[in-house]
């Protein structure tokens, strides 16, 4: 609605570098779906409350680690990431407590696992997938898009092509799974600070939209061990360290017989992120139309 498109482009608040609207109350969690499933509500002056709360309560090094080559932005950049994070929270578990060790958390798992070229300050943006950590190398093997315009409401779309992985390929590399860990951890880091950034600069609290197209895949793929651990592990880590950075995933052109495997890797997501997942095996161009380039 208007309205709603009007609250989006909110001021930033005076004391918090994050939107603000009037109402008191935090908004209804959003389940991923509706007319307005782009739409990112400003935050409410309870959620702001939470977030000035829960700011002495991080690490000294959370903006370094936090925002990465985004730290440029500033508090603005930390407070939507603080945003971003405190709205994967159930309802009642959403106080200052909470958030702050959910992003020390996550502080401490990017301490442990990131490379110190994922993490330079200031760094500029990263274009293309073969530019990232072992990215000339994945992009042998694997199909990314990183950046690929942008959907309803700004969020960033990336694209895979899924069905075109070479995983068997990939596997008989040498240190092929830890490569393939850094590129995707690398690639998390970079959607990440690129989303901060702008959210930063917008006032508007921006996600990433995420296509795969499964064209192309086969049993052999979706068994391959490689494959199931990778992506248990890679689900295990949006959840601890990059949760709230979707808005909406489409998995497009999904043979039949794929349905079962790929749902039950779906059911490991958490149910924030799981009920923004559309599924479709060809008939997948009305809803990319409408929600694809139409910021």
């Amino acid at each position: 609605s208007p309205a709603r498109r009007q609250a989006l482009h909110a001021p930033v608040s005076q004391g918090l570098g994050v939107p603000a609207c009037e109402d008191t109350a935090a908004p209804p969690a959003w389940d991923g779906h509706g007319d307005d499933w782009w739409s990112s509500p400003p935050a409410s002056p309870a959620e702001q409350l939470i977030i000035r709360d829960a700011l002495p309560s991080l690490r000294d090094d959370a903006p370094t680690r936090m925002l990465g080559r985004a730290i440029a932005a500033g508090t603005a950049a930390l407070e939507m990431e603080l945003l971003r994070k405190l709205r994967t929270l159930p309802s009642a578990e959403r106080s200052s407590k909470r958030l702050a060790s959910v992003v020390n958390a996550a502080i401490e798992w990017k301490a442990d696992n990131l490379s110190s070229s994922c993490q330079t300050a200031g760094g500029a943006p990263v274009l293309a997938a073969c530019h990232l950590d072992e990215g000339d190398w994945a992009t042998r093997f694997l199909v990314v898009a990183l950046r690929s315009g942008t959907a309803r409401g700004g969020h960033h779309v990336k694209i895979e092509r899924t069905g075109s992985h070479d995983i068997v390929g990939l596997a008989k590399e040498a240190n092929g799974e830890a490569r393939l860990r850094a590129f995707y951890y690398a690639l998390l880091e970079e959607q990440s600070a690129a989303l901060n950034e702008e959210s930063a600069r917008t006032g508007t609290l921006l996600r990433t939209y995420e296509v795969f197209d499964m064209r192309g895949l086969t049993a052999r793929k979706v068994l391959s061990p490689v494959v199931l651990r990778f992506t248990r592990a890679q689900l295990e880590v949006v959840a601890r360290v990059y949760a709230g950075c979707t808005q909406r995933v489409a998995v497009i052109n999904l043979p039949k017989w794929a349905a079962i495997p790929i749902r039950s890797l779906l059911d490991l997501l958490p149910s924030h992120v799981r009920q923004r997942v559309h599924v479709f095996s060809d008939d997948w161009g009305p809803f990319l139309k409408n929600d694809l380039d139409a910021a």
